[in-house]
């Protein structure tokens, strides 16, 4: 929320000396997942020689592949388990972290010795649950109505063109709620409207936006295009618009 504020302040060149980018790239998030792995294996297996020889930085495929298979379903193929832990966390440590607990602890009750598709795909809802709960925590203050918002969402599709996504909020959250009592966006004097919501959503990760090149999805998020569902003039640049995959389960989202 701070970025956003300065990003729009004219005196920004005063304080981008002072900003950390802390984007976390998919090697950096492979090397806390390594180092997370090897640090157990150190704890609990001392003396074996992948504590005493294995880096995490160097050994990170291996590592990865103590806990998991080499490949993971998704899709209509099939992927490194990196990529698709690294998807459901939105690229977030903490979210990474909490979603490889409850899978392992669910790939153990099934007596199974790596983590599968089927382990994490059952503990879904449990993780969803707290990436809701996260999404409200820290989105509340900017808009007060972010449950029902959220919530109008809940059992409709998981990809909208942009025409699509205004009609979901006009009938869905704005007709049952009345335009009249809409509640500001970031304190913003103007009247709260369909584009601005969508935007909104798209600022929270809750939406991101997806392009298909060659039969092959390339996901856009908001510090990628923050201008993206601000003006009509170039709305969405050849964009549709995915509900994050974090949050399907729980809102019955297919």
């Amino acid at each position: 929320d701070v970025w956003s504020v300065l990003r729009d302040n004219e005196d920004l060149d005063k304080c981008e000396q002072y900003v950390t980018d802390i984007r976390w790239t998919r090697q950096e998030m492979g090397n806390i997942l390594s180092k997370k792995i090897l640090a157990y294996i150190r704890r609990t297996l001392p003396h074996s020689r992948i504590a005493k020889q294995w880096d995490h930085a160097s050994q990170q495929e291996g590592l990865i592949g103590l806990v998991f298979p080499h490949r993971l379903p998704w899709g209509n193929s099939a992927v490194s388990p990196l990529h698709v832990v690294n998807i459901f966390a939105a690229r977030r440590p903490r979210w990474l972290a909490q979603l490889c607990r409850l899978a392992g602890a669910e790939a153990t009750r099934l007596g199974k010795n790596r983590i599968d598709m089927q382990a994490i795909n059952i503990v879904m809802p449990q993780f969803g649950n707290y990436r809701i709960s996260d999404i409200y925590k820290e989105h509340s203050h900017q808009f007060s109505d972010i449950k029902r918002l959220i919530e109008s969402f809940a059992r409709g599709p998981r990809r909208y063109t942009t025409n699509e996504l205004l009609e979901r909020l006009m009938h869905h959250y704005i007709a049952r709620v009345g335009a009249a009592n809409l509640p500001e966006i970031d304190g913003a004097p103007e009247k709260t409207n369909a584009l601005q919501l969508s935007h909104f959503l798209f600022k929270t990760g809750f939406l991101q936006g997806r392009s298909d090149i060659h039969n092959s999805p390339t996901y856009i998020e908001y510090d990628d295009r923050p201008m993206l569902l601000t003006t009509h003039i170039n709305i969405d640049d050849g964009l549709v618009w995915e509900v994050h995959p974090s949050y399907r389960n729980v809102l019955n989202i297919t």
